[in-house]
Order: structure tokens, then sequence, then C-alpha cells
């Protein structure tokens, strides 16, 4: 896959400044994740600009980031009777968390969010399926570095689709793995909308490097 500064992918899923809802809150702990982990990686806890939705897929992105052994044997390797020892997508990740090294968390950026969020509604409100022009709206970002931009469509909740994006099944370039586990990339957007066909559309923008905020 040629990776340059921006990486499209579109994932079709299977159809307080407290951290998460409790409610994922009290799975993770359950699973077997300390307090002070969770805490850690819920670096959006403050970001009043995102939903309790969004803040818990920075959460779940920042935890495979930060352990991802830990994530691996929690979260992946119980879904084996779903994907089967012969899927090579989740046999695959199985080993690439097993081998992965910890990586940065991510930050949450204002502007990503903003363009991310943008995209959801006026995508959602349409049924649009895809990036559009990407390059184009990721230029109010307004920094020289990488970027990329993962997109869902489903009725997930947050571990189902960061698990969907790491799995990446029938995605050959398994392009949205790499996105996630990318150590380049430092900063993340999220933003979450009613979609028009397929229930709710997630996008997620990314960035090696801070941008600035304009007025809105």
């Amino acid at each position: 896959m040629l990776k340059l500064k921006i990486i499209l992918l579109v994932f079709l899923g299977l159809l307080c400044i407290y951290s998460p809802s409790q409610t994922l809150f009290e799975e993770l702990l359950a699973k077997g994740w300390d307090q002070v982990t969770l805490f850690k990686a819920n670096t959006a806890a403050q970001a009043s600009y995102l939903s309790e939705l969004e803040k818990e897929i920075v959460l779940a992105i920042n935890l495979v980031r930060c352990q991802p052994a830990k994530f691996n044997q929690i979260h992946i390797r119980p879904l084996e009777g779903k994907y089967g020892k012969s899927n090579a997508y989740y046999t695959g990740l199985v080993d690439r968390l097993s081998e992965q090294i910890p990586l940065p968390m991510l930050e949450t950026d204002e502007s990503l969010c903003r363009i991310a969020k943008s995209f959801a509604d006026s995508s959602g409100k349409t049924g649009y399926v895809g990036h559009g022009a990407f390059s184009k709206r990721i230029e109010e970002h307004q920094c020289m570095g990488l970027h990329a931009e993962n997109i869902y469509y489903g009725m997930g909740q947050a571990l189902e689709i960061v698990i969907d994006f790491l799995v990446d099944e029938n995605i050959p370039s398994l392009g949205h793995r790499i996105n996630l586990l990318d150590p380049m990339l430092r900063y993340i957007g999220v933003g979450i909308a009613t979609h028009q066909v397929y229930g709710i559309t997630c996008v997620i923008d990314f960035s090696s490097c801070k941008g600035s905020i304009s007025p809105r």
C-alpha cells in the first residue's frame, strides 16, 4: 500500500469530565483492565466537544496502542470462535498484537474533531459512503504532516468499532489496522453521526502533528 501524506480507507461495518460511560468503564474493569491504565488512556476525558461515544473510541484505540498484548488477550483472542483459526485477517491480527511494541497514546485535536464531525454530519444526512475530497477537507487542519482517515458504517459500540478496524476483514491492505497502530500518528479527531442508510457513521481522522484552531 502506497503511503505518502494521506491514507484513505473506508470500512463498511457489519451491520462530567468522567472518563468513559459507566457501562463501558465497568465492562473494561470486569475484563481485567486496571483503573490507572483506563484513566491514562482516556486522553479525551476533558474534550467537551466530543460525545461520550466519541470519547470511548479514543479510549479503546489508546488501550490497544499502549498495551497491545493485553488488548490481544482480553479482547481479540476470545473472538476465535467468531472468526475461526482459518481466518487470515483474524490470525494475522493475533500475531501482530503479540509482537507489537507499545505505542504513544493519541491526543485529541479539536481541529481534527471538527473536520471529522462535519464530514460525519454531511455524509450521514445524504447516506453518502466514502471519503469524498479528503485531501481538501484536511487542509483545514493546517499542519504539514502525515494524515489518515478511517470511516465506519454500522451499528457498533466503541469496542466493536475499534475491533472491526483492527481485524480489517476483507481489506487486503489492512489499512485501518495500520492507521490505528501507526507510531507516526499522534493526534486524533472523532466524529459520529446518524447515517441515513447504515445507522451511524464514525469518522476518525489522524495526524502526525497538531493543527491550528481557526474561529468557527
